[in-house]
């Protein structure tokens, strides 16, 4: 199972480097439900962002200020592992 997981994630890796950010998503996705506690997800994200991250506005809600985040996918990896591994707990299937 180590290696089949160790597999995915350069499988994945290579994606970053050549598949759009949607097909990557996707098997991040698919990933998150196959593995248990995949944080390989998070280090995916930043490597996404660390190689093609653009700047995004980013309101800061006790000023009310714009400020610009280059870490959009590393924030949808966190918050899908997060709501993923907590749906698998009240999923009959799995």
């Amino acid at each position: 199972m180590i290696g089949l997981r160790i597999a995915s994630f350069f499988f994945l890796l290579g994606l970053v480097a050549l598949a759009p950010w949607w097909v990557i998503l996707l098997f991040i996705v698919a990933a998150l439900f196959f593995f248990k506690n995949y944080y390989e997800a998070v280090v995916l994200g930043l490597i996404y962002d660390l190689l093609y991250g653009a700047p995004v506005p980013v309101i800061d809600p006790g000023l009310f200020e714009f400020y610009t985040s280059s870490f959009l996918f590393l924030f949808v990896s966190v918050l899908l592992l997060l709501i993923i591994e907590e749906s698998k707990k009240h999923l009959t299937f799995y």
